[in-house]
């Protein structure tokens, strides 16, 4: 059986190294020494998983992460980030850029292996980056607005920020709250409103399952200013409750 590719993406020579050594008995490694790089790699070698440093120069990892889930080619790759930043912030901002787990630093070298396992057993059930399905998802890509792209990522780059709503997006988007509304019921037949609580419940849920933080501390980072609104309108998105995830994700 082939062995999974890991891309391992860090600018400390002496960290990526220590990486290679720990994961090439089980793992092909492919390294990269920045962001840039590592995009490039990524494209072109279509690894299974990568793992990337979050503070880099240039390219940081956050960035290097949202450009990789927006190419049809490397969306459903997973993405472990490493960082020695801590705060709810920075591992709200880790998630929302698209990454599918973060791992602070230092790290036990036990869990990065577990880590990776684990993403590479919920990921391997899941569609490969076949040509034909790369280019069916180019063509969707070409023939959608950019208006979906530009609407989730000013909710995501706002989603703590419990004020945020229709009036803010439509000026971040330069257009009335009317057309907005229009375009929203148009393109996802919702109300711009109803979309922002289902953007932060689907985050809300990432962050839940990845158990980085306990159910009231993802209903604030996800913009709710009450715990018991989160749960009731989490409940009637998913059917069960957050700690109901938290539960699962544990077993």
């Amino acid at each position: 059986m082939d062995k999974a590719t890991v891309l391992i993406v860090d600018d400390n020579p002496s960290l990526r190294q220590f990486m290679s050594q720990v994961l090439s008995a089980n793992y092909q490694i492919l390294e990269a020494e920045n962001g840039e790089q590592g995009i490039a790699w990524a494209l072109k070698y279509l690894p299974d998983i990568i793992i990337s440093d979050v503070s880099m120069p240039g390219i940081s990892g956050l960035e290097l992460t949202d450009k990789l889930k927006s190419q049809p080619e490397t969306s459903s790759i997973p993405i472990l980030l490493l960082s020695a930043q801590t705060t709810k912030r920075d591992i709200v901002a880790g998630f929302s850029s698209g990454a599918n787990d973060y791992l602070i630093k230092p790290f036990d070298t036990s869990e990065l292996v577990m880590r990776i396992n684990a993403l590479l057993n919920n990921y391997k059930d899941k569609p490969t980056n076949t040509p034909e399905l790369i280019d069916s998802l180019s063509q969707q890509s070409k023939s959608s607005d950019s208006f979906n792209s530009k609407l989730n990522s000013h909710i995501i780059e706002n989603i703590s920020n419990v004020e945020f709503g229709l009036e803010t997006l439509a000026e971040l988007l330069f257009m009335s709250k009317e057309t907005l509304r229009r375009k929203c019921n148009a393109s996802m037949q919702m109300s711009p409103t109803s979309y922002i609580r289902k953007v932060r419940i689907e985050q809300g849920k990432l962050l839940l399952e990845n158990q980085l933080l306990n159910v009231s501390e993802v209903a604030y980072a996800v913009g709710f200013e009450s715990l018991a609104y989160f749960s009731k309108s989490f409940k009637k998105y998913y059917g069960i409750s957050p700690s109901g995830i938290v539960k699962s994700a544990k077993k």
